[in-house]
């Protein structure tokens, strides 16, 4: 009788881990289905020269430690305006470096969400309202020691660093762009805005 009810919940766990695990399969397959569909109704937009941006994590870039491929210009005195399509598994990510180009941390956002790294306090994971398959203008600043998201020049988030994160991005110089092809992305150059040498170059992906 043991055995038989061993069994019998043993079949169960199998029966229950299978439909979680065809539910999830589900769930990607209708996700990558909007996603083609989207992208096949709302096609990427035409990126001018000049404004494209440059993906860091390559080989010639140092995967993001060549500054030649990054963006001098302080995001605590200003903001970078981005227009890229929203995709639901990967991730748009802005790096930031301090003035001597070290790392600090990274403003990634996609359909699920969008998130600051670098330190424990410094992640304000949350869900914001977008258009789905457009290509909205994206839009991140540190200024006044403060995280400010914008979608379409509308604030969606704003939040004053304090403590361990205020002092960990005290000292903002540069940025670059990661996970983000030149051909379906571009970013508003401002005018205190210094390019690195890769931005000059074609547009490859």
């Amino acid at each position: 009788a043991d055995e038989e009810a061993d069994e019998e919940a043993d079949e169960e766990a199998d029966e229950e881990a299978d439909e979680e695990a065809d539910e999830e399969a589900d769930e990607e397959a209708d996700e990558e289905a909007d996603e083609e569909t989207d992208e096949e109704a709302n096609p990427a937009p035409i990126v001018e020269s000049g404004s494209q941006t440059v993906n860091c994590w390559t080989r010639e870039c140092g995967f993001c430690a060549d500054l030649r491929c990054a963006v001098q210009y302080d995001l605590r005195a200003g903001e970078v305006t981005v227009s890229s399509q929203l995709r639901y598994r990967v991730y748009n990510s802005i790096v930031i470096y301090s003035t001597k180009g070290i790392v600090l941390g990274t403003f990634r956002w996609s359909l699920r969400g969008f998130f600051l790294t670098g330190c424990i306090t410094c992640k304000p994971g949350t869900k914001i309202p977008y258009t789905k398959g457009s290509s909205d203008d994206w839009s991140f600043s540190l200024a006044g020691g403060t995280v400010t998201v914008k979608v379409g020049g509308t604030t969606v988030f704003s939040q004053e660093l304090a403590g361990e994160c205020a002092t960990h991005y005290s000292e903002v110089g540069y940025f670059a762009f990661m996970d983000m092809p030149c051909s379906a992305t571009s970013f508003q150059v401002a005018d205190d805005m210094i390019l690195g040498d890769a931005f000059s170059e074609p547009c490859l992906s």
